[in-house]
Protein backbone atom coordinates (compact mmCIF):
# COMPACT_ATOMS: atom_id res chain seq x y z
CA UNK A 1 0.00 0.00 0.00
CA UNK A 2 1.27 3.39 -0.87
CA UNK A 3 0.82 6.58 1.07
CA UNK A 4 -1.26 9.25 -0.55
CA UNK A 5 -0.23 12.82 0.05
CA UNK A 6 -2.96 15.41 0.26
CA UNK A 7 -2.15 18.72 -1.28
CA UNK A 8 -3.68 21.75 0.30
CA UNK A 9 -3.96 25.05 -1.50
CA UNK A 10 -2.87 27.63 1.05
CA UNK A 11 -4.46 30.47 -0.94
CA UNK A 12 -7.96 29.34 0.01
CA UNK A 13 -9.63 30.79 3.08
CA UNK A 14 -11.63 28.24 5.05
CA UNK A 15 -15.26 29.20 5.47
CA UNK A 16 -17.72 28.04 8.06
CA UNK A 17 -21.03 26.50 7.14
CA UNK A 18 -23.88 28.98 7.35
CA UNK A 19 -25.99 27.82 10.29
CA UNK A 20 -28.53 30.62 10.07
CA UNK A 21 -27.68 31.99 13.50
CA UNK A 22 -28.04 35.72 13.99
CA UNK A 23 -25.88 37.25 16.67
CA UNK A 24 -26.87 40.29 18.72
CA UNK A 25 -24.36 42.46 16.85
CA UNK A 26 -25.87 41.49 13.48
CA UNK A 27 -29.44 42.49 14.30
CA UNK A 28 -30.94 45.52 12.66
CA UNK A 29 -31.57 48.13 15.32
CA UNK A 30 -35.32 48.48 15.10
CA UNK A 31 -36.79 49.89 18.28
CA UNK A 32 -38.88 47.58 20.41
CA UNK A 33 -41.26 48.57 23.18
CA UNK A 34 -42.12 47.12 26.58
CA UNK A 35 -44.77 47.79 29.22
CA UNK A 36 -43.47 49.18 32.49
CA UNK A 37 -45.02 49.86 35.88
CA UNK A 38 -43.12 52.39 37.95
CA UNK A 39 -40.14 52.05 35.61
CA UNK A 40 -39.91 48.26 35.99
CA UNK A 41 -40.76 45.88 33.20
CA UNK A 42 -43.92 43.88 33.91
CA UNK A 43 -43.46 40.98 31.44
CA UNK A 44 -40.97 39.46 29.05
CA UNK A 45 -43.01 40.44 25.97
CA UNK A 46 -41.55 42.92 23.47
CA UNK A 47 -43.60 44.81 20.90
CA UNK A 48 -42.75 46.36 17.53
CA UNK A 49 -44.62 49.61 18.13
CA UNK A 50 -46.01 51.57 21.05
CA UNK A 51 -49.56 51.29 19.70
CA UNK A 52 -49.43 47.51 19.18
CA UNK A 53 -52.78 45.88 20.01
CA UNK A 54 -51.28 43.45 22.53
CA UNK A 55 -49.12 46.14 24.18
CA UNK A 56 -52.15 48.38 24.69
CA UNK A 57 -54.07 45.44 26.17
CA UNK A 58 -51.25 44.65 28.60
CA UNK A 59 -50.95 48.33 29.57
CA UNK A 60 -54.71 48.55 30.16
CA UNK A 61 -54.61 45.44 32.36
CA UNK A 62 -51.89 46.92 34.57
CA UNK A 63 -53.72 50.28 34.69
CA UNK A 64 -56.79 48.48 36.06
CA UNK A 65 -54.58 46.83 38.71
CA UNK A 66 -53.11 50.19 39.73
CA UNK A 67 -56.55 51.82 39.77
CA UNK A 68 -57.88 49.07 42.04
CA UNK A 69 -54.81 49.02 44.31
CA UNK A 70 -53.24 52.49 43.99
CA UNK A 71 -49.57 52.67 44.92
CA UNK A 72 -48.55 55.78 42.97
CA UNK A 73 -46.87 53.95 40.09
CA UNK A 74 -47.35 54.84 36.42
CA UNK A 75 -48.02 52.25 33.74
CA UNK A 76 -46.44 53.12 30.39
CA UNK A 77 -45.37 51.66 27.07
CA UNK A 78 -41.74 52.73 26.64
CA UNK A 79 -38.91 52.02 24.23
CA UNK A 80 -36.80 49.04 25.29
CA UNK A 81 -33.54 49.85 27.07
CA UNK A 82 -31.35 46.81 27.57
CA UNK A 83 -29.88 48.13 30.84
CA UNK A 84 -33.16 49.14 32.47
CA UNK A 85 -35.44 46.40 31.13
CA UNK A 86 -33.40 43.24 31.60
CA UNK A 87 -35.01 39.89 32.18
CA UNK A 88 -33.24 37.95 34.91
Amino acid sequence: MSKQNKTVNSDEVPTLNDTGLVFEEQRVNTPTFVVTRGGCRVSDREYNSSDDYWAVGERDFWKRVVDKYPDGTRVEIVQFDKKKHRIW
